[in-house]
């Protein structure tokens, strides 16, 4: 009998929005908001599948292809597992469908924030996509007797950002599923075969996330992206070339340790993408945001979106503490909060207790 869990980071995109989905490099961050998966063993054949406060459990069989079957109608609020299975390998997929049954629950309580009085909220950290790399990684590890390592993470990128794309339906770059397989600070690309390398940020370099209290869907914008795109290429091939270069310069001075020079080309990226929004008619740099930049102009700090924008976070940044602190007290009278997170650098984590 075996017994699998794992475990995987959410993220932040630090720069390079939009541009990405173009060639250009995303800078990620990989933050200690972690989604966990545990797979058992069962006795039984029939196998099922728990998120403990989002939905009923749903029960179904594995073909012997290793399709699921559904043995219930509450299948249809877990397509992200027809989906991770969809990443395995064929040898994966018909392990899955000899063996017993397997019982799998699915945590994402650390992607939400939860305050007296109020309902909790979902933070935009990437939970789908850390879910999508914890689950595809227990259910390839589930009937290995070699469990993956390291090593392999560079072999599942492309299959795990294909399966998170189904479950999402749609064409997002994939920089989220770099983040959770990989951790810590990485260079993300999708030209060709997507990639990821390591990153540093400039030493001095002092980040504060901010939550503007308002979820966004990722999906929607990038749909009216896309509608943008098809009726006004040259415009949209304008601006992701002007924002390509600056995210290319993101990443140069980042790997330089320059802080200086990493604001002013954040600075820069900031006011492309206010330029993007208003072109395409989408509200990117949405009110909130714009409240957010005020305060931070006001401390002499920099801010931008994170992700598609339009709410969930932003990132404010500086090299003088001080300007830090007039910048807190300025969210203060706002009523604006910053959430805490650091950098994970362990991405994706099994522990494996085999009961042979």
């Amino acid at each position: 009998m075996n017994r699998i869990t794992t475990s995987a980071p959410g993220k932040i995109m630090l720069i390079g929005e939009y541009a990405v989905l173009s060639g250009a490099p995303a800078l990620m961050m990989s933050v200690d908001r972690r989604a966990t998966v545990s797979v058992d063993d069962l006795e039984s054949a029939v196998g099922r599948v728990s998120a403990a406060g989002l939905f009923p459990a749903a029960e179904f069989s594995f073909g012997t292809d290793g399709r699921i079957c559904w043995r219930d109608d509450n299948g249809r609020h877990y397509r992200l597992l027809e989906c991770a299975v969809g990443s395995l390998t064929d040898a994966e997929r018909k392990g899955l469908g000899t063996g017993p049954g397997v019982a799998i629950a699915l945590g994402s309580e650390r992607f939400y924030l939860r305050r007296r009085g109020r309902q909790a909220e979902k933070l935009g950290l990437g939970s789908s996509a850390a879910l999508t790399v914890a689950l595809g990684w227990a259910l390839a590890n589930q009937r290995r007797r070699n469990p993956l390592v390291c090593a392999d993470r560079a072999g599942r990128l492309a299959a795990l950002i294909e399966a998170h794309n189904r479950f999402q339906q749609n064409h997002g770059s994939g920089a989220d599923i770099a983040a959770s397989l990989y951790g810590g600070s990485l260079v993300f690309r999708r030209r060709g075969q997507p990639s990821a390398t390591p990153a540093s940020l400039p030493p001095r370099l002092l980040l504060r996330f901010v939550w503007t209290g308002q979820a966004a869907s990722t999906m929607s914008y990038l749909g009216g992206l896309e509608r943008w795109r098809s009726a006004h290429r040259t415009e949209y091939d304008r601006i992701m070339s002007g924002l390509g270069i600056l995210a290319e310069s993101a990443v140069k001075s980042a790997r330089r340790g320059d802080a200086g020079e990493f604001l002013a080309v954040t600075r820069e990226y900031a006011a492309g993408l206010q330029r993007l929004g208003r072109a395409a008619g989408l509200d990117i740099v949405s009110s909130v945001h714009r409240r957010i930049a005020a305060a931070a102009r006001t401390a002499g700090m920099v801010y931008k979106p994170c992700g598609a924008g339009g709410g969930d976070f932003g990132i404010a940044l500086t090299d003088d503490r001080e300007r830090l602190e007039r910048f807190q007290r300025e969210l203060e009278f706002l009523d604006i909060e910053c959430i805490p997170l650091r950098l994970d650098s362990a991405g994706v984590q099994t522990d494996s207790n085999r009961r042979l």
